[in-house]
């Protein structure tokens, strides 16, 4: 898909839409466009999967109702870890998770509400 790209393009600005005659040489001078090509090929799926990776995670999530939390401004954003367990299993318990994190050092359980 690059290669075909970077030919594409390169073809369409030598020869049609800005041509220039330098020293005789024929518009289209296919060695000329092998650099370019190369560079398309490896570019486009680089950002292929990058931009797919962000969109397959949901990024960029410019709001989630974790950010109403009344302690997520003053821990999560500098020093401090912050975990969240959304309660969307059908087995998921309140009760059950508040007492399992009672064994770790925890500073405060929040229920926030989606």
């Amino acid at each position: 898909m690059g290669v075909t790209t970077a030919f594409l393009m390169e073809t369409w600005i030598a020869v049609w839409s800005y041509p220039l005659n330098i020293g005789g040489r024929p518009l289209f001078s296919w060695p000329a466009f092998i650099i370019p090509a190369y560079e398309w090929t490896i570019r486009s799926p680089g950002l292929s999967a990058a931009f797919g990776m962000c969109a397959l995670n949901g990024l960029p999530q410019l709001y989630h109702p974790l950010f109403n939390a009344p302690n997520f401004r003053q821990g999560a954003t500098t020093d401090k870890f912050f975990l969240c367990l959304e309660a969307t299993d059908p087995r998921f318990s309140i009760m059950g998770n508040t007492s399992a994190s009672g064994t770790v050092l925890t500073a405060s359980v929040v229920e926030v509400e989606l």
